[in-house]
């Protein structure tokens, strides 16, 4: 035997050997093979069974398996939560029993025909939103819907039906039409306020001119760019004739320390020197607490107005002229009436006197 071939000998020896033979079929035995694969896809399958459960009870939706004869049959931590009411006290009872008790009145037949028409099996129940009472009389805003697990044939066997709370989707629906309503109303007040003939001026508490509309505009023939920003006392001082601007300015000041002033009226300078008589009134927008946040000046060229007044004035004083120069005229004609029925009366005193004296004179 040469070197070497000792080692090889003994190789093969324990190659041959009926214990390492036996192993080796076990492992290529085609039973056994199946055997192990079978095992295997029976542990995934465990896993995956083992997942869906997890899956399930980790689930912030409530759900329910429900037969197709309408009894729960088990219910998620989610739904037990969201109830009120356990496990014990859901599952094995009637899903329209539990209806009764979970869905306020006004709810309850509309959900109740959404049900049975999933129970039926025919479609799917669409989402259904109504008010879940829980057990400890808490009210919930929630959606319910439900999908089918199918035999092979494809028949409904049992119903998942889930309730999910919808109280924040609620709130964000409230506020989101609120926020519309309220950016409608906006849009409304601006085009108001655009197609407004009077001057209007947006003041806030701090004396600085917000917004002014179209009106303002042309009434001073100032543009907004130039107005806009600016402090309102400084604004006034420079378009209120010189003998109005004290007063204008006392009343705004009174008006920003909260309190309506009365009507102001002043003439008002514009831009191109032009002299224009306005009356103002002043109101305030409020905030949440009810203190004023903004001053709303709102200005009336009245320039019209007084010169029809001043026509009228001068029509009227026309009139008590005219009939004052007439009173005096009949005055003048009644003296002048009254003197020649004076004199008509001492020339028939006197003619009576001459009769009397001729009659003595002649003796008849």
């Amino acid at each position: 035997m040469k070197i070497g071939e000792s080692g090889l000998v003994s190789a093969k020896i324990a190659s041959n050997s009926p214990k390492a033979s036996t192993s080796a079929e076990k492992r290529r035995n085609p039973a056994n093979v199946k055997l192990a694969k079978e095992k295997k896809i029976e542990l995934k399958r465990a896993d995956a069974e083992q997942l869906k459960i997890s899956i399930i009870d980790a689930m912030a939706d409530g759900l329910a398996l429900v037969d197709m004869d309408g009894e729960v049959i088990s219910v998620n931590p989610a739904m037990e939560k969201m109830s009120g009411y356990s496990r014990s006290e859901l599952v094995g009872k009637n899903a329209f029993d539990l209806l009764k008790k979970t869905a306020k009145p006004e709810d309850l037949e509309r959900v109740a025909k959404a049900v049975k028409t999933g129970l039926n099996g025919k479609v799917a129940t669409p989402f259904v939103a109504f008010t879940l009472v829980s057990k400890d009389g808490r009210e919930v805003p929630v959606s319910c819907s439900a999908s089918f697990i199918k035999d092979a044939k494809g028949k409904p066997v049992n119903a998942i039906v889930t309730i999910k709370n919808i109280t924040e989707l609620k709130r964000a629906e409230e506020r989101r039409i609120k926020a519309e309503v309220m950016a409608e109303a906006v849009r409304e007040r601006a085009t108001v306020i655009d197609s407004m003939a009077d001057g209007l001026v947006l003041v806030d508490m701090d004396g600085k001119i917000t917004s002014v509309n179209p009106a303002m505009e042309k009434m001073g023939g100032y543009s907004k760019s130039e107005i806009v920003g600016k402090d309102a006392v400084d604004i006034i001082s420079k378009v209120v004739k010189t003998e109005d601007k004290e007063k204008i300015i006392g009343a705004l000041r009174t008006a920003l320390e909260g309190k309506v002033s009365s009507h102001e009226t002043f003439t008002f300078i514009t831009k191109d020197g032009q002299e224009v008589s306005v009356i103002s009134t002043t109101s305030f927008m409020k905030d949440a607490e009810g203190k004023p946040s903004t001053m709303i000046l709102v200005f009336k060229d009245i320039t019209e107005q007084k010169r029809m007044e001043e026509e009228i004035r001068n029509a009227e004083e026309e009139k008590l002229k005219a009939k004052k120069q007439r009173i005096e005229e009949l005055e003048k004609l009644t003296e002048v009436a009254v003197g020649r029925e004076l004199e008509m009366i001492e020339l028939r005193q006197r003619i009576r006197a001459l009769e009397l004296k001729l009659k003595e004179i002649t003796g008849k």
